[in-house]
């Protein structure tokens, strides 16, 4: 997952507890550090610009700012930031409006944690790739 000795640096905005917890656990697994956490959008904003995390977890429903709002003003500093929606709903409007604001990937809360695991893994693989390009 890391390359040499950089530890991928991950920010996690989720306003549920448990699911904060499992996508830290995830974290470890896939040898990641979790560097900031959010429990809204308004604070996803601004850890993201504090924490500069390689990878960010972003909730889609969340107080304050919704995840695609926090998305949106991500990407609109950090056009090259890589971002994952995380949610419980995969309707066609949210899906589209994540892809235009720049999501790199769309996972639903319910997968099971090795196909998270390996979602963020290969998003995360293939952002690099992108960038090295």
């Amino acid at each position: 997952m890391n390359s040499g000795n950089e530890t991928l640096k991950m920010l996690i905005a989720e306003d549920e507890k448990h699911i904060r917890m499992m996508i830290k656990a995830v974290a470890v697994e896939i040898g990641a550090e979790v560097v900031a956490e959010a429990v809204n959008g308004r604070e996803a904003v601004d850890l993201y610009r504090v924490a500069h995390p390689d990878i960010t977890i972003l909730d889609i429903n969340m107080p304050i700012l919704t995840g695609l709002e926090a998305l949106e003003k991500i990407n609109d500093s950090s056009p090259d930031a890589c971002v994952i929606m995380l949610t419980s709903v995969a309707d066609m409007d949210s899906v589209r409006k994540a892809v235009k604001y720049g999501a790199a990937n769309y996972i639903l809360k319910n997968t099971p944690v090795d196909e998270i695991q390996r979602l963020i893994t290969e998003t995360w693989e293939e952002h690099k790739a992108q960038k090295d390009i």
